[in-house]
């Protein structure tokens, strides 16, 4: 199979140099995926424009020595970084969350009026819904391992709306829970 040197682009389109349309599909360099030049390509609009400047008559026209025979080499993808450990959030802080403070938590509240005790503690539980110092409702952010990553605070009316102007970072309100 024979690999060339530069081919034309897959995706985008130009302003064709000919017909001022944006159907110009322009020639890559296969070793560095950039153009050529804005005035090496082919316009699609084969029938009406038919502007084709080739890599080939480029070189030509600019004195530029291109070597038939370089074969264009695979670039290497780069490597991924290494991810860096997530943290987690202490288990102890989590519990204290949890277990404590849904008296004066008002979203809690309020779902205990709406939907009933029952209900609202099936919801605590698969939600993770805690509470912060300042009655805020905590929801805990779990990983696939059930391990907290992060809880985003956010502060609710007695009615169940949310109030959007007290809404806090976990991270900034509970670094000394």
């Amino acid at each position: 199979m024979e690999t060339y040197s530069h081919s034309l682009a897959k995706k985008g389109k130009s302003i064709c140099p000919e017909c001022g349309q944006k159907t110009f599909v322009l020639y890559l360099d296969n070793t560095t995926d950039e153009p050529l030049h804005s005035t090496v390509g082919k316009c699609d609009r084969a029938d009406n424009c038919g502007y084709h400047y080739p890599p080939k008559e480029y070189f030509k026209d600019n004195n530029i020595s291109h070597d038939r025979n370089i074969v264009s080499v695979p670039r290497m993808k780069p490597m991924p970084e290494p991810q860096s450990e997530p943290s987690y959030i202490d288990a102890n802080v989590f519990n204290k969350s949890l277990f404590c403070g849904y008296n004066y938590n008002p979203f809690i509240q309020y779902l205990r009026r709406v939907i009933g005790d029952r209900a609202t503690a099936n919801a605590i539980g698969c939600y993770a819904i805690g509470t912060s110092k300042n009655g805020g409702t905590i929801f805990w952010q779990q990983d696939t391992e059930w391990k907290i990553r992060t809880g985003k605070i956010i502060r609710y009316d007695k009615d169940g709306h949310r109030r959007k102007d007290e809404r806090l970072l976990f991270r900034q309100h509970f670094s000394n829970f």
